[in-house]
């Protein structure tokens, strides 16, 4: 009986429904403060949701166990997620009337979710990743993301999240929010495209000429290994020098602060995964396809265009994805320097001792971060070849 029962439980899910659990579970779901700058009083999942606390631990629970059919695999895991963005959306809905009951008291007060909160979520997302790397079929994986952004949407429109701190904070903050929020996009992006140009070509080159391709990897590692700040502040100096005795770079927007070394060190960090990943995607390809192309009459030239690259750029993709993922990371480490983005809203909490603050700069980068992950992840789905097998990518 028992082993049957354990047969009847995945294991990945198993894990990410324990994660669930336990965060709703710890005294410190929600968190009350009567202002700024005191320590906050902890509120528990229990205290905020009343007598319907026991129910949101079903759905939490029944996403451990696996279908009873695996035809019916897909359905099953769209009733898990919804159950899911239900258990999330009462969450959601429980602290904010828990926020807004507190906010008619004091006015100044600051609410908001709590160390078990952002567990619970981390649950959540173990669980859309367990489910979203089994589908097959890109559908299934947009149907889960739409399902579990939902509740998000459904309680920004309820208005009920503008009694949060974090939305205080927004509203506070709100025209350089998008200002910065606009400014850490273009580096992030813009520092991966440049490594892009750069670095495509360059694991080409490294796979052409293998001894060449050692030196390059070797640099890039080296490179790889220096810490963000370390690095900013390398590139600081000779960038200060073009800027006073250049007077066409100062005009360029050079400088020894700013976006320029932060840009240059983004650029720097991006290029081993894509040069990495490319030089293997073209390792990778079976020397009979090449072969195969040579023997129909095709140029090396065509042999790249209409078969290497085709068939590599699933897995260029990947190390583009894992650059622009790092990249908007690291952008953030980039508001030390005077660069902005979202960093400055970290460093400036930071300073102050808000955790809101801090909140109001990590949480859009996080949303970014795993956005770009997804996007990247869907035009991979898109670009691959359809003859390429699964486990290629």
């Amino acid at each position: 009986m028992l082993k049957k029962f354990l047969k009847r439980i995945d294991k990945p899910n198993l894990t990410a429904s324990l994660i669930m659990i336990s965060g709703m579970l710890l005294p410190f779901f929600f968190s009350e403060k009567p202002n700024r700058i005191v320590s906050p009083t902890p509120l528990s999942l229990k205290e905020i949701s009343g007598q319907y606390f026991f129910l949101l631990f079903i759905p939490a629970a029944l996403i451990a166990f696996k279908p009873v059919s695996g035809r019916k695999r897909i359905y099953i895991n769209i009733l898990k997620t919804a159950g899911v963005s239900f258990c999330l959306y009462f969450t959601l809905y429980y602290a904010g009337e828990t926020a807004l009951n507190i906010i008619k008291n004091n006015q100044i007060s600051r609410t908001g979710p709590s160390t078990g909160f952002w567990i619970f979520c981390a649950g959540i997302y173990f669980f859309y990743i367990n489910i979203s790397s089994r589908a097959q079929k890109l559908s299934p994986r947009l149907i889960y993301t739409f399902i579990l952004i939902l509740p998000f949407f459904c309680f920004l429109y309820s208005g009920v999240f503008q009694s949060f701190s974090i939305a205080r904070e927004f509203d506070a903050n709100s025209s350089r929010f998008y200002a910065e929020t606009i400014n850490h996009l273009l580096i992030s992006y813009g520092s991966v495209s440049g490594a892009v140009l750069f670095g495509v070509p360059a694991g080409y080159f490294s796979f052409k000429n293998k001894s060449s391709g050692k030196k390059i990897f070797y640099v890039l590692s080296i490179i790889q290994t220096i810490p963000g700040i370390a690095l900013f502040g390398i590139l600081m100096v000779p960038l200060a020098f073009l800027a006073k005795y250049f007077p066409f770079a100062e005009a360029a927007g050079i400088s020894g602060t700013g976006t320029a070394p932060a840009v240059c060190a983004l650029f720097l960090y991006s290029l081993l995964p894509i040069v990495k990943n490319t030089y293997e995607a073209f390792e990778d390809i079976d020397f009979s396809v090449t072969e195969a192309g040579r023997g129909m009459g095709m140029k090396n030239h065509e042999i790249l265009l209409k078969i290497e690259l085709p068939m590599s750029i699933p897995v260029i993709l990947n190390g583009i994805r894992t650059s622009l993922v790092q990249s908007v990371g690291n952008t953030a480490v980039a508001a030390l320097i005077g660069a902005g983005g979202l960093g400055v809203f970290i460093f400036q909490g930071l300073g102050q001792a808000a955790t809101d603050l801090i909140l109001l700069g990590a949480v859009p980068v996080i949303i970014i971060a795993a956005f770009t992950d997804k996007l990247m992840e869907i035009l991979k789905t898109i670009l691959a070849p359809k003859g390429l097998k699964n486990d290629r990518a």
